[in-house]
């Protein structure tokens, strides 16, 4: 599956989270839990990332996906940041999965 479509859509589309978090009230944060087949997803992205089956992601590894998924750059680094939850600067599929569900959140206009 290509970036744009696990990403989702740019705003409140028809995207597989899309609408969750649109009900009034707080946060409470299930509409930022990703479903079974996103995180298929994502190990998938991942793996097409990491050609070398090294296990982990750097910087120059996502950039073109951060590029595309249309979140402000800041954002894209302040979501990097959470999501490197060891810091060392390379993101695990775990860690990946978290930062790509985050940006696609993000593009749906969902507060982090």
């Amino acid at each position: 599956e290509s970036a744009a479509v696990l990403l989702g859509p740019a705003s409140g589309g028809s995207g597989v989270a899309a609408g969750i978090g649109a009900a009034e009230g707080p946060n409470t944060g299930a509409e930022l839990m990703p479903s079974r087949d996103e995180l298929q997803g994502y190990r998938t992205l991942f793996e097409g990332l990491d050609p070398s089956g090294s296990g982990r992601l750097g910087p120059d590894d996502i950039y073109d996906l951060l590029e595309r998924s249309g979140v402000d750059p800041l954002e894209s680094s302040s979501i990097l940041q959470m999501s490197d939850v060891d810091a060392d600067g390379f993101l695990t599929v775990g860690e990946f999965a978290c930062a790509v569900h985050l940006l696609s959140c993000r593009r749906q206009g969902l507060p982090l």
